[in-house]
């Protein structure tokens, strides 16, 4: 486990693309250079969403999925029965396909690649890529 510190709070609110599968909600820059996103995705199971922290890695200009933790849930009853569903996202980048990433996909892991998605997608606006 890595020691870090906030280095810098970033404005999320400027970034709305792909407002229709989830939003920013914290940004931030790490001192290690890495970022954390805490995003929520939608389109899950009846209209729900999954919100999650996103830690994120950039090498080579290329931002990359590092870790991934739930941080809240509204409306997915699946849950707690998707175990390792965080753990698939790791290692991909912003141009995998979040939403086939997952097996055993159900609407809640929908709105978790969402909220991956969008948030790997952020900070690869940030880079400029």
């Amino acid at each position: 486990t890595e020691d870090v510190s906030l280095s810098q709070t970033l404005d999320a609110t400027i970034y709305t693309e792909n407002s229709e599968v989830g939003v920013i909600k914290q940004a931030y820059l790490l001192d290690n250079g890495d970022y954390l996103i805490l995003s929520t995705g939608k389109q899950g199971y009846s209209n729900g969403t999954v919100s999650a922290y996103v830690a994120i890695e950039v090498t080579n200009g290329v931002a990359t999925v590092k870790k991934v933790v739930q941080d809240s849930y509204t409306g997915q009853t699946l849950m707690s029965k998707l175990t390792n569903l965080y753990d698939q996202f790791v290692g991909n980048s912003v141009d995998s396909d979040f939403n086939k990433i997952v097996s055993g996909a159900t609407y809640s892991s929908n709105a978790t690649a969402n909220a991956v998605k969008i948030a790997v997608t952020y900070v690869q606006s940030l880079i400029g890529g």
